[in-house]
């Protein structure tokens, strides 16, 4: 899959469209991966993350990753 080069991610609709197209529960997209696509800090991944959750969108994790 192509990577998605990002200077700053600004909207996290574009970290969840990321993960639904990338992720499924057996193979989810790891923090790491996520980070260096869109070119932020895991720490900024994570709190996209919790963004999304708290508006309703179900993203799941696990230990390998996110997954949509």
């Amino acid at each position: 899959m192509a990577k998605i080069a990002k200077e700053i991610v600004e909207n996290v609709d574009e970290i969840i469209i990321y993960i639904r197209n990338r992720a499924s529960k057996d193979n989810p997209v790891p923090n790491k991966e996520i980070s260096a696509n869109f070119r932020i800090s895991e720490g900024a991944v994570r709190k996209k993350i919790n963004e999304a959750r708290c508006a309703g969108i179900p993203i799941c994790s696990c230990d390998s990753g996110y997954y949509y």
